[in-house]
């Protein structure tokens, strides 16, 4: 990477973060091997007019640079800009994204979520639920290799005890399913790992559970993509879930007693598969064509968006600065501190007013906080404090999404930030102060 590029992408991703020179060439260096002595921030400045190097850093002292993302490659307004986005709007159109599908784990944000998994299959697995049919298909599998036994699993002879997850000293057993004439213990791994002699113990426990010596099967759940072994693999044999949903397909409504259930094993094999089975898939769809086709683009108006929440953000921080001169404020990417140099401050620790947003902050419904936070140098007056903090928090939802607006916003923002200020700058000052 050319040194060019290298200060281009550097402030591009630290945009609108006050940065040291030092910190800079430190991060090129380390991240690209450029020479340090050749990593020079000041031919970037914004103010800089001798040469055509990309404008992405401007001065704010000795040393001290903000990050512009790299504004001399927007272009506003032309023919070709507009036959670009006509293009990509064209192309977009067209193309079919990957799509997840809706499900009730995707819902409930329990996608990959062993225990919740397994509590789903513990209801799915048990015949009273669905049907016999698909235990027995488990234990057919050519590496379970017990067809006999499948053969002779019968809905009357299931233990209902309500237990299908078992706790013992050795720890949580995730599925545990009792017939008559033999045992059925499930581990379930789907990004994990075998938790030390996890499977050893367990083997260790259900034995000293069994002391009618009734036939157990030790069976090690988890997705192909999953490299994980069980430690005793004399037991405990794998099965994919490659192969549970296959058994799952192959069940039908009419093989359920209770058939409204069905709708549940329908939405796991849809969860399973949207959600499980295509991870580490190699799938370059059109997404990705479109990507690679118009990456220098998209770069072009992603910075055009940067650089424009890097003056939202500099817009509202000049306002601040007018209406509180007596003030000490300093700008990060996502907040604003406002403090007076009597607060116990040492920038972003201590006592100080906070304006809290997200660092790309162009776009509707944006959540926007303002409090009063009270961290180390200033934290034995956190008690003192507390209602103080308590009144003045507050979260507004503001619209970015064009410049009137936005404009609004910073306003509003001011306004609510000017209120608190002056009513509640005095009684810190008093509190401090032991007045």
């Amino acid at each position: 990477m050319t040194i060019k590029d290298a200060m281009v992408e550097y402030s591009a991703n630290h945009i609108g973060d006050v940065v040291k020179h030092t910190d800079i060439v430190e991060a090129i260096s380390s991240k690209h091997g450029i020479k340090e002595s050749s990593i020079q921030p000041a031919d970037y400045e914004i103010s800089l007019t001798t040469n055509d190097n990309p404008k992405v850093f401007e001065r704010i002292d000795r040393g001290l640079y903000k990050c512009l993302g790299d504004i001399t490659e927007v272009r506003h307004n032309n023919s070709e800009q507009i036959q670009l986005l006509a293009k990509l709007e064209k192309d977009l159109a067209r193309m079919e994204l990957k799509h997840f599908p809706s499900t009730f784990l995707s819902i409930i944000d329990k996608t990959k979520n062993e225990v919740v998994i397994s509590k789903v299959l513990a209801f799915l697995l048990n015949p009273l639920n669905t049907t016999i049919k698909i235990l027995q298909g488990i234990l057919r599998l050519e590496s379970v290799g017990e067809d006999e036994l499948a053969n002779e699993l019968d809905i009357t002879g299931y233990i209902d005890d309500k237990v299908t997850e078992i706790s013992l000293d050795a720890g949580r057993i995730d599925l545990f399913f009792k017939f008559d004439n033999c045992w059925i213990v499930i581990e379930n791994k789907i990004d994990s790992f075998e938790n030390g002699e996890q499977t050893e113990r367990y083997v260790e426990c259900v034995e000293q559970l069994n002391g009618d010596g009734i036939k157990t099967v030790f069976l090690y759940l988890k997705p192909r993509y999953n490299v994980s072994q069980p430690k005793n693999n004399r037991r405990f044999v794998v099965i994919l879930y490659e192969e549970l949903l296959e058994i799952l397909k192959r069940c039908s409504i009419y093989d359920f007693k209770h058939k409204e259930n069905y709708v549940f094993l329908e939405d796991f094999i849809t969860h399973m598969e949207g959600y499980i089975m295509t991870k580490n898939v190699l799938e370059f769809g059109k997404d990705i064509e479109f990507y690679m086709q118009n990456k220098r683009t998209l770069n072009i108006i992603r910075n055009s968006y940067l650089k424009q929440c890097y003056l939202v953000k500099d817009l509202l921080l000049r306002k601040l600065e007018e209406i509180l001169p007596e003030y000490e404020l300093y700008s990060a990417s996502g907040y604003i501190q406002i403090y007076k140099d009597t607060w116990y401050n040492d920038r972003k620790n201590g006592l100080h007013y906070e304006v809290l947003f997200p660092p790309e902050i162009i776009g509707r419904d944006v959540s926007v906080d303002i409090v009063l936070h009270v961290e180390k140098a200033a934290k034995r007056y956190a008690d003192s404090l507390a209602g103080i903090c308590k009144s003045i928090e507050k979260t507004v939802t503001l619209d970015f999404s064009d410049s009137d607006s936005a404009e609004e916003s910073i306003n509003e923002i001011v306004g609510i930030v000017k209120k608190v200020a002056k009513e509640y700058t005095q009684e810190i000052d008093s509190l401090l102060s032991g007045s």
